[in-house]
């Protein structure tokens, strides 16, 4: 195993043991969603930095096309995209709003999950590697 390889799992397990933290704090009431929001930020760096890591183990075996780059962009960006949408749909429903504005507010999500849908097809047509199709 490479340095960047396991300096990848490191990343991927602190990031997902972050958030489990951060969500088992907030389900009990220990921080409020402002905070809990606040602190979504150190997930996302080390989602981030997850995907560096795995782009430089992937460049020394041919791996790293160009299009997966910007696969790899368009996914974190509507992942985060996603999350926001989360965090002020839940935002929103703790105000107890009127029926339509909460549906209004339910649909933000899909959107961002729909681009990330939209970025597999754009990277299946723009891959020029079958293999890596």
């Amino acid at each position: 195993m490479t340095a960047s390889a396991s300096r990848s799992g490191w990343y991927l397990g602190s990031a997902y043991a972050s958030l489990a933290i951060i969500a088992a704090f907030w389900s009990t009431g220990a921080i409020g969603t402002g905070t809990a929001a606040i602190l979504l930020v150190i997930p996302i760096i080390l989602a981030v930095n997850f995907v560096r890591a795995v782009r430089s183990a992937e460049r020394p075996l041919g791996g790293d096309s160009p299009a997966l780059r910007r696969y790899n962009a368009r996914v974190l960006g509507f992942s985060f995209a996603y999350m926001a949408g989360m965090l002020l749909a839940l935002h929103v429903y703790e105000s107890e709003p009127s029926r339509p504005v909460m549906f209004a507010v339910a649909l933000l999500p899909t959107l961002p999950a729909l681009g990330v849908v939209w970025a597999v097809f754009r990277y299946l047509a723009n891959e020029s590697d079958e293999y890596l199709r």
